[in-house]
């Protein structure tokens, strides 16, 4: 069964748009073997990201994977 991730920005779009694309980039690069995540989503200006087709069994894994690489783009923010 696959599984779907949302990462949802919670600051505004405008303070931080250049910063979450950087940051969509290494979600894209670090999961593109393991699940589905959209260029065209990684290109556009929103506050929420969607990781599709997630393994189950990954799932877990993909979270902590999308936490650390959110760590390494805010800082102790999160």
């Amino acid at each position: 069964m696959a599984t779907l991730l949302k990462v949802e920005l919670t600051m505004s779009p405008a303070e931080f748009r250049l910063p979450f694309r950087n940051f969509r980039e290494a979600v894209f690069r670090g999961l593109r073997h393991e699940c589905t995540v959209s260029i065209e989503a990684i290109n556009a200006v929103t506050s929420v990201l969607y990781i599709r087709d997630l393994r189950a069994k990954f799932a877990r894994s993909a979270v902590s994977r999308v936490r650390k690489i959110a760590l390494t783009h805010t800082g102790p923010r999160l």
